[in-house]
């Protein structure tokens, strides 16, 4: 699945010596890994800037049910790498659900409350956090 700034693969967390004990799972959780893209000048400051941004911004949101959970990141500056790591939602996103699902209006309407809900808790935070990249 491709987003604004990334693709994003399936993938499963395993036990670590470098992972905490409270975010690995038995079995294995399954994860989802956005790579980011890279221009090819890589890890330019303005990119730097906006992944560290991000970062702190996602793992400060505590908990909504209609924003993934952040998990952690990964990142290589010198070899342009960066992911970041949340869990894997097996109904994909809006659209992709939608299309398993036949969903009569009052259920499509209560998807559309849901997304409005999560914006709304974005946007009375302190400061209020604009989602960039949203799609569907």
């Amino acid at each position: 699945m491709r987003g604004g700034y990334g693709v994003v693969q399936k993938a499963e967390l395993h036990e670590s010596a470098y992972l905490p004990p409270w975010l690995v799972a038995h079995p294995p959780q399954k994860i989802a890994v956005k790579q980011i893209k890279m221009p090819p000048a890589g890890f330019t400051p303005d990119l730097k800037r906006a992944f560290t941004k991000e970062i702190l911004v996602w793992s400060g949101l505590g908990g909504h049910s209609g924003i993934a959970k952040f998990l952690g990141f990964y990142a290589n500056l010198k070899h342009s790498d960066a992911w970041l790591i949340s869990p894997w939602e097996p109904n994909g996103n809006i659209s992709e659900f939608l299309a398993q699902h036949k969903l009569e209006i009052p259920e499509k309407l209560g998807l559309v409350y849901d997304t409005i809900d999560a914006l709304n808790f974005l946007h009375n935070l302190e400061p209020p956090v604009c989602h960039g990249d949203i799609k569907s």
